[in-house]
Parts: structure tokens; C-alpha cells; sequence
């Protein structure tokens, strides 16, 4: 009898740790999606942007479905944890890109 008791008082905290990931997850998926749709879409201010980083508009389409694929994967357990680290490293390239653009406005002035 003890023993089931045990196991009832830590299946709590567990259920709300798991709840508190779901929620996580949840968020950071409504937020990718959010990020990549307007680029799929071909939002005015999405075109300027990625004119302006002068790669073309491929890249928009590519960080696009990069995006919203990692979004909706961040959905699925099985794919969760490599959903995070692709999505990740998409964050760390784009913020690469941001500070050579900075750098190299930077020495033009």
C-alpha cells in the first residue's frame, strides 16, 4: 500500500513537468509558424528584407519551410528534440547573417 502511494505523489510533479513542455512546445511552435508563414506568403516587408540581404528570394522560401516544417515538428514527440536543434540552428545562421550585415554596414559609414 505504501508503495502505491509512492508512486502516486511522484506522478504529480511528472504529469506537471510534461504539461509545462507540452505548453513550451506549443508556444515555440505557434511562434516559428507564425515567423515562417509571412515569408511562405510573400509578405511585402518579407520581400524587402530578403532583397535587402541580397541572396535572393529562394532564401526567403528556404528559412521559410525551414520554419514552419520545424514548427510543426516540434509538435510531434518522436520529433521534438531534433525539431528544437534544427530550428536552433536556423536561429544561429540567421543571427550570423544579421551581424556580418551590421559589420559590413558598419565599415561602409
Amino acid at each position: 500500500m505504501a508503495d502505491i502511494v509512492l508512486e502516486r505523489s511522484t506522478a504529480a510533479p511528472d504529469r506537471l513537468r510534461n504539461a509545462g513542455l507540452w505548453v513550451l512546445q506549443i508556444a515555440g511552435a505557434a511562434m516559428f509558424f507564425m515567423a515562417g508563414t509571412p515569408k511562405l506568403t510573400g509578405a511585402e516587408n518579407m520581400i524587402q528584407v530578403f532583397a535587402a540581404v541580397g541572396l535572393g528570394q529562394w532564401l526567403r522560401y528556404v528559412t521559410g519551410v525551414l520554419e514552419v516544417l520545424g514548427a510543426v515538428a516540434l509538435l510531434v514527440p518522436y520529433f521534438a528534440g531534433l525539431a528544437a536543434l534544427w530550428l536552433t540552428a536556423v536561429m544561429v545562421v540567421i543571427q550570423q547573417q544579421k551581424r556580418i550585415d551590421i559589420v559590413s554596414f558598419r565599415r561602409r559609414e
